[in-house]
């Protein structure tokens, strides 16, 4: 199954078995087409070109200036010291020419992290079970404008020319036996395996003295889970869960409702498969009544959850910390009732335990031939400035316990040009958490609901202030226009296995399975 995306007033096509449509298109669609004719039969796949079998394959469509599709092969990814991968691409035309200046680095990187040389920084590699996304590593320390270490690749390629090579080197750790390798404009593909060196080097490829004197760029991925009892927040490195202190106390107690024993069995659990070292349990007030008792309800309120995770097997070996700050560090700013809401919590922390060995992936079977996948038959009307588009569901895919891929076409049925950016400040959105501090462009505006009100937000990089989503970008959607857009998203557990798709701006749409 191939994957064809509208852009520009072209298709680019994703090879799915190539890419377990694990897809992270953080910018397939910044500018959709000015028209997208609803696709026709593909013609029979390209001649692959000479050279070494490639592990996986991307494809990359025109930008509607008449350039072509291109091919770009993973020819090998090899460990060419005990903490760095190189990967080996070959980038060849099978339409028309294809630009080789598209490829640079995307705006996860970093802000301006590379120098206009970095021209292959765009491709990088993606470590879904420690939440990581490794990117080309620097030459340079500087924070702005470093060169990459990678091929600096200029002109174009067409259907006569030789294929452009690429490497690019990433700092990748010694525990990590696979990769998946990404490009925003075309997706990722399938976990792939990390070989030994065996393939000869370029000329141009640097040796481990030049390696080891290199930075690395590596942006740790954070899940979001937003409940009726309690918000997750897991990365790398950390686990992080706010109770809601009205679920779990009645007003102005310390004893545990029967709920909250539910609730906090969750929360036990959570510990024992993924706690590594001290576990900490912080109690948290709003600003009404007296800071002193406020500070000392926060303790008491920490000492009964501790109790019963102890209770319910969580403590094992770990280290349990507790303590009460009462109002001193709102979550929330101001007086409202839903920030006063907010602050009423406890916080239970700790480190996140490495994750264990994966099995060695296989190479994927190259498929024989492209086709054109079919949306799953779910679809939602847009509302207020969605009036007029209509999305349909392509596909809602878990790609791990943590993971999923929802991907959508977006229809613009209007007699108006629409800009897609304004559902990002819906009315919707302000009553979501989990999408703060995201730009407007990226497609973070939607989130999953089970039958339990848990809902499930897109992946975003950790660490404040300002976050990515791994997820397409959007701009304006012409009349008559169509773009697929894909976003990677926290997953519900194995047992959830239907989920309402609330967009923002759009009808929900109830009941979809999760394939």
């Amino acid at each position: 199954m191939t994957m064809p995306l509208w852009r520009a007033g072209r298709r680019t096509t994703i090879t799915a078995s190539a890419l377990a449509v694990v897809a992270l298109l953080a910018g397939c669609a910044a500018q959709p087409p000015a028209s997208a004719p609803e696709p026709s039969a593909p013609a029979a796949s390209p001649t692959a070109p000479e050279g070494p079998a490639a592990l996986a394959t991307l494809r990359v469509g025109g930008e509607g200036d008449g350039s072509g599709t291109g091919r770009i092969d993973v020819v090998s990814l090899e460990r060419t010291t005990p903490d760095t991968v190189t990967a080996r691409l070959r980038i060849s035309a099978e339409r028309g020419e294809v630009d080789l200046g598209q490829f640079g680095p995307p705006a996860i990187a970093g802000t301006v992290a590379y120098n206009y040389t970095a021209s292959s920084a765009g491709f990088f590699l993606l470590d879904e079970p420690r939440l990581s996304v490794y990117l080309a590593m620097k030459r340079d320390k500087e924070e702005m404008g470093a060169a990459c270490l990678c091929t600096q690749l200029s002109g174009k390629v067409t259907v006569t020319s030789e294929p452009a090579q690429a490497w690019i080197v990433y700092r990748v750790p010694a525990e990590t036996t696979s990769v998946a390798v990404g490009l925003l404009a075309a997706g990722v593909t399938a976990p792939l395996p990390i070989g030994p060196r065996g393939q000869a080097a370029a000329p141009d490829e640097p040796g481990p003295a030049a390696i080891a004197a290199a930075f690395p760029n590596t942006r740790g991925l954070a899940t979001h889970l937003s409940g009726a009892a309690e918000k997750v927040s897991e990365t790398s490195d950390r686990v992080e869960i706010a109770l809601d202190t009205d679920v779990l106390f009645a007003f102005d107690k310390a004893s545990l409702t029967s709920e909250a024993r539910a609730t906090l069995r969750g929360t036990a659990e959570r510990i024992r498969s993924q706690a590594a070292g001290t576990v900490r349990i912080v109690g948290h007030t709003d600003d009404v009544g007296d800071d002193t008792y406020n500070l000392g309800l926060s303790r008491r309120r920490a000492e009964a959850v501790e109790r019963a995770l102890r209770a319910s097997g969580a403590d094992g070996d770990l280290t349990f910390e507790v303590e009460g700050k009462g109002e001193r560090e709102p979550k929330e700013q101001g007086g409202s009732e839903a920030a006063r809401a907010a602050n009423r919590r406890v916080e239970v922390s700790y480190p996140r335990s490495a994750p264990t060995a994966q099995a060695t992936p296989s190479v994927p079977k190259p498929e024989e031939g492209p086709s054109v996948p079919a949306t799953t038959g779910a679809t939602a009307a847009g509302l207020r400035g969605m009036e007029g588009v209509t999305a349909d569901l392509v596909e809602l895919r878990r790609l791990s316990p943590t993971t999923l891929i929802a991907t959508f076409d977006f229809r613009n049925e209007s007699s108006r040009e629409i800009t897609m950016q304004d559902a990002a400040m819906d009315e919707d959105t302000r009553r979501s958490t989990g999408t703060t501090n995201i730009a407007a462009f990226e497609f973070f505006w939607l989130s999953l609901a089970d039958t339990d009100d848990n809902r499930y937000h897109v992946l975003r990089t950790s660490g404040p202030p300002a976050h990515h989503c791994l997820c397409s970008q959007l701009g304006k959607l012409p009349q008559g226009g169509r773009v697929r857009t894909f976003a990677l998203m926290t997953s519900p557990p194995p047992d959830v296995r239907t989920v309402d798709i609330e967009l923002f701006a759009f009808e929900p749409m109830r009941d979809v399975p999760i394939t």
